[in-house]
């Protein structure tokens, strides 16, 4: 009976072990993407003025230098990649969307695909990736910028317009994405403002279908400002008050019909910076 105690009590001992949770690491992000890359795996990304990636350890396993923006206000990083925009695995990409303007209505934007030396291997203006959803004939529809087909990888571009889209080009990729990535926006989408003024906005899930989480950051020497979401027409929807004691905003769209709207940071004295947010049903 006492070795049956003493075993029983070994197993659970090891039992509770083997099941026990352990702290690894801290990161300075309420949101922390974590991409695979197609050769190197998963890897852990933080980004600022710079694109830094993460071992699984948390060691550094890459920093790559995002080149200056001329004349952006903003711009945001997408598909972080070994493969996708270029088959030569001893390379990474990256493809970056800059915006000239900050309230949403009547911006620009332009489209560049950069190599981790900073060489840039696509560029066009005017347009911006493609987003979206809704009904259409009777069909659900979902706009994602990248897919992988069976005849091959297509990068979506939307012309700027009044509405933001007049017409969208489609490109063929040398690579295809990652299985994380086939369906939604995925690889690495951070949200770079140049100029320490400019504020910081990006939220999580966008597209959103019922609750999205707006990451925000109010500009140097703002205490406080609002949150205001519009219509694609520009009418606001929407106004929250925001302060320093956040940093992220959870919003409900369950009340906004399936489309395309503008979140903005309105803070004391500065310009207002804005992002597109889509929602789906």
């Amino acid at each position: 009976m006492k070795n049956t105690l003493l075993t029983l009590a070994l197993l659970l001992t090891l039992f509770f072990a083997n099941a026990q949770i352990t702290y690894e690491h801290t990161y300075p992000l309420s949101v922390l993407p974590l991409i695979k890359l197609e050769t190197s795996g998963y890897k852990y990304v933080l980004v600022d003025t710079q694109i830094t990636l993460y071992n699984l350890d948390h060691t550094v396993f890459k920093q790559i230098q995002i080149p200056v923006q001329p004349g952006a206000d903003s711009y945001v990083i997408h598909y972080l990649s070994e493969t996708l925009f270029n088959t030569d695995s001893s390379d990474m990409e990256y493809l970056l969307v800059g915006t000239i303007g900050t309230f949403g209505i009547g911006d620009r934007h332009y489209v560049k695909i950069y190599t981790d030396m900073g060489n840039t291997i696509f560029s066009k203006d005017s347009v911006s990736l493609m987003y979206g959803g809704g009904n259409s004939n009777g069909y659900y529809t979902q706009a994602i910028p990248i897919r992988n087909t069976s005849e091959g990888t297509k990068l979506f571009l939307l012309e700027d317009g009044i509405v933001l889209g007049n017409a969208t080009r489609v490109y063929s990729l040398p690579g295809s994405l990652e299985c994380l990535s086939c369906i939604a926006q995925n690889g690495i989408s951070g949200l770079n403002n140049v100029g320490a003024d400019a504020g910081f906005l990006s939220t999580a899930p966008n597209p959103a279908s019922n609750f999205t989480r707006i990451n925000f950051r109010l500009p140097d020497g703002s205490q406080k400002g609002n949150m205001v979401i519009y219509s694609m027409e520009g009418r606001e929807l929407k106004r929250y008050p925001v302060d320093r004691s956040s940093e992220y905003l959870t919003l409900s769209v369950i009340d906004l019909a399936s489309g395309t709207y503008f979140y903005s940071l309105e803070a004391e004295g500065k310009s207002p910076t804005a992002r597109r947010m889509i929602v789906i049903r």
